[in-house]
């Protein structure tokens, strides 16, 4: 079933309010294990949703363009923020220290950089172009080789994470213990857009 524009755009205002939300709330319980990489992510996932919206309601390429990639702070955040939560959830704190966070942090920045340029050298996005063949008119594209670097940097990150908490889960450590089930929920907003970002399944084509 293809979804209306303004059922997608309600969707997406959905997801805005409970990320948003989620973010403050969190934010407020800061002093928690993990509270503050939450709060950001999910302040990143708001601004994902944000931006998205517009993109698709914009009917003209630049507009679509600009908001494609002001998206990209949320994709380059998003993994590197959910590690910093497991380590911290696991009681492994040594990544917060800047100079090991300011590594977490190169291929991401590189990203921005590029993506905000593509125009230029095309390492991220090639033959771009408005695709009307849809319901909802997206940003036609192909990948730049270094958006092969950014995807495959992010899911590294992600199963990163993931081998942390089955670690610290398999030696029996209480890791969320005492944490709203809410936030952990919360997580896969994020995660989601991410895949389908990636996977090409949902509507956009960036």
């Amino acid at each position: 079933m293809t979804l209306s524009l303004g059922s997608l755009l309600g969707l997406l205002g959905l997801s805005f309010i409970l990320t948003l939300g989620l973010g403050i709330y969190t934010w407020n319980r800061r002093t928690m294990p993990g509270a503050r990489p939450f709060a950001l992510s999910m302040f990143a996932a708001a601004l994902w949703a944000t931006g998205y919206g517009f993109e698709l309601a914009l009917p003209d390429l630049p507009g679509k363009l600009f908001w494609a990639n002001l998206q990209y702070l949320s994709y380059t955040s998003i993994p590197v923020l959910w590690l910093l939560l497991c380590l911290q959830f696991s009681g492994n704190d040594r990544w917060n220290r800047p100079p090991r966070l300011a590594l977490l942090l190169i291929i991401p920045a590189i990203t921005l950089l590029l993506i905000w340029t593509n125009e230029w050298h095309g390492l991220m996005r090639r033959d771009v172009h408005l695709d009307t063949s849809g319901p909802v008119a997206v940003i036609g594209r192909t990948y730049g080789p270094w958006a092969y670097v950014h995807i495959v940097y992010s899911y590294v990150l992600f199963v990163i994470s993931a081998l942390v908490l089955i670690r610290v889960q398999a030696a029996g450590m209480p890791v969320f213990r005492g944490q709203p089930m809410i936030l952990l929920a919360g997580l896969l907003v994020p995660l989601v857009a991410n895949v389908l970002f990636v996977t090409g399944l949902g509507p956009n084509r960036q």
